[in-house]
Parts: C-alpha cells; structure tokens; sequence
C-alpha cells in the first residue's frame, strides 16, 4: 500500500498545466515523483481528486477559465489512482465565471448523494462559493443541482474550498466539515502563511447546505448555539 499525492505541475509562467503524481509509504512522507500527466489531452488548471466511498476515485479540473468558454471536467481514475482511465465523464460550463477550489462529498445521510461545493474564478479575490447536488445516477450524468452560496456572503469568509471531511462525534453525530484556504490572513511571511478556515456545514430538511461564520466551535457539539440546535436537520 502507498500513498498517492497529485500536484499541479507547471513554471513560474503558468505555462504547462501539467499534473505530477509522486508516492510515498506514509502520509508525511517523503514522497518520489513517478510520472507527468496530461489528463485526457486537456490542460489541468485548478483540480481535485476523490475517493468515493466505494473506493472509485475522480479527478475534477477547470479546463479553461476565461468567461462564457471555461468550463470544468470530471474524469475515474484508474484502480491505482495514478492515472485517469479513457475520455472524460463530463463536463460543465460555469457561464460568465468558471468555477475552481472543488472539494466533493457525499451527505452524511444514509445514502447520501454527493455535493461538490466550489468557488468562483476571481483571481486571488475572495467571491461567493457554491454548492452543487448530484441529482443524476453518475458523473457521467450528473445533472448538477445548484444550491447556492452556503456562506450567504460575497466573499464567503474570505475562504476558497480546500476539502470537506466527514467527522462522528462520540454521540454518534457525522456532519462534513468544510476546510478552506484563507488567503488574506497569513502569518508573517504572508501568502506563504496563509491559514486554514474549519467550519461545520450543516443541512436542513430542504436539502440546502449552510455555513456560519463561527469564530468558535466544538467539534463533537458542532451545531449548538445557546444550549439549543441551530436549525441541523441530520
């Protein structure tokens, strides 16, 4: 068993939009470049790739950014995740904005479909994320719903999606936490400092997603506020 990490793989020109993938026996590493890739023949701007909990993994990347023509594509990856298999699932067109910082997960309810919650392509702007369902039977017929922005916020706490994991409290509680970059509050050193945003998403009855700007939070008591549940439907 080893450890497969994707990276992107380009010049200080963003010229190549290239994927690397390296392998390590731990997590912490250290970790051997074993190949480049052009993924379907298509450049890789901003990408992902997840696992299902089924064990099949995707890839998701912007493909092109510029307005009205970007648009992003999901392709499987192959059984050892170190490449895609043949042709693209699919592909959609963000309209005047495309869309990049993909992380995808499924609800945490039996069965639960998968989500994938991204921002916008502002730059280094903080925009308005969005959360998307997967209505259809696969990613090669997704058909996406959209659910908006889950923050309500324009610049969605100055966070871009990084991940969400899924987390069981002692009581038996499992909610997706959502961890983003923020790009804005760095340390010392700036941008190179820039910080982690951990917030609990939670679902209401109506199958939308929210986040709420927590300065702080427990873990294993997510959505209590003032010795009351704040309107979790799990």
């Amino acid at each position: 068993r080893q450890f497969v990490l994707w990276f992107h793989l380009d010049t200080a020109g963003y010229e190549l939009h290239r994927i690397g993938v390296a392998l390590a026996d731990t997590t912490a590493g250290p970790y051997a470049f074993a190949q480049d890739l052009v993924p379907d023949g298509l450049p890789s701007y901003d990408f992902t790739v997840w696992a299902d909990v089924d064990g099949e993994g995707y890839f998701v990347r912007s493909c092109a950014n510029g307005p009205l023509v970007g648009y992003f594509a999901i392709s499987a990856l192959t059984d050892d995740y170190l490449n895609v298999t043949e042709g693209i699932l699919s592909r959609d067109f963000g309209g005047l904005w495309q869309r990049e910082g993909f992380a995808l997960f499924r609800h945490p309810s039996p069965h639960g479909k998968v989500h994938m919650i991204m921002s916008h392509t502002w730059g280094w702007h903080p925009n308005p994320l969005v959360l998307y369902r997967m209505d259809g039977p696969s990613f090669s017929d997704p058909r996406w719903t959209d659910l908006g922005n889950p923050t309500g916020d324009l610049s969605s706490f100055n966070s871009q999606p990084a991940s969400v994991v899924a987390y069981t409290t002692p009581a038996g509680l499992t909610y997706p936490i959502y961890i983003a970059d923020n790009w804005l509050h760095g340390g010392a050193e700036g941008l190179a400092d820039a910080s982690y945003v951990w917030l609990p998403l939670r679902f209401t009855s109506d199958g939308y997603g929210h986040l709420d700007c927590l300065p702080q939070w427990d873990l294993n008591l997510p959505f209590v506020a003032g010795g009351r549940i704040a309107g979790a439907a799990l």
